[in-house]
């Protein structure tokens, strides 16, 4: 089996997603599972595609199948906190955010995951926070900044549009 394949399905299904063509990217995950069902990137798309149609049960526990095949790593317990987040089950999701804080000051992690988690708690003033941070850090996640579909809520912020901006000019402050 080619190692590449579920990366490059993936992409694929990223580009679904971006386009918000879930039902479409729902398929092309599954193709990409009937080629390999134990790498957790497809899982962890699939959580995403989830929490956009408001599956929420099935992005936690795609969500949770990412993270096992991962090895719990940042991008896919940041995942599994956007889905309980998503879900409503705050205590969960802030548990999984308090936990990758406390990482954050040992290691590196993604500010733009952050604003992630946050966006899915409603905090529209600490996700730009943290969208801020991703800024100075020059995070490269924020590439997808203007096609994430979690942004959507938030679009017609003006500290959004600023953000946006300076990111255009590819100024740093």
């Amino acid at each position: 089996m080619d190692r590449k394949a579920p990366v490059i399905n993936t992409s694929v299904v990223t580009a679904l997603y971006f386009a918000r063509r879930f039902d479409q990217a729902i398929e092309q995950i599954h193709k990409g599972l009937e080629i390999d069902a134990n790498h957790f990137l497809p899982h962890f798309r699939l959580g995403q595609v989830y929490i956009q149609t408001k599956q929420y049960d099935s992005a936690i526990a795609s969500m949770q199948k990412a993270m096992a095949l991962s090895g719990l790593s940042t991008e896919t317990r940041a995942g599994l906190a956007q889905a309980y987040a998503a879900a409503g089950s705050r205590v969960q999701a802030q548990a999984l955010l308090d936990e990758l804080k406390r990482q954050s000051l040992q290691s590196y992690v993604s500010p733009y995951l952050m604003s992630k988690i946050c966006i899915c708690l409603c905090d529209e003033n600490e996700t730009l926070v943290w969208l801020e941070k991703a800024c100075e850090a020059r995070d490269p996640d924020l590439i997808e900044l203007r096609v994430e579909p979690l942004f959507d809520r938030i679009r017609s912020s003006q500290r959004l549009h600023m953000l946006l901006n300076r990111l255009s000019r590819g100024a740093s402050s």
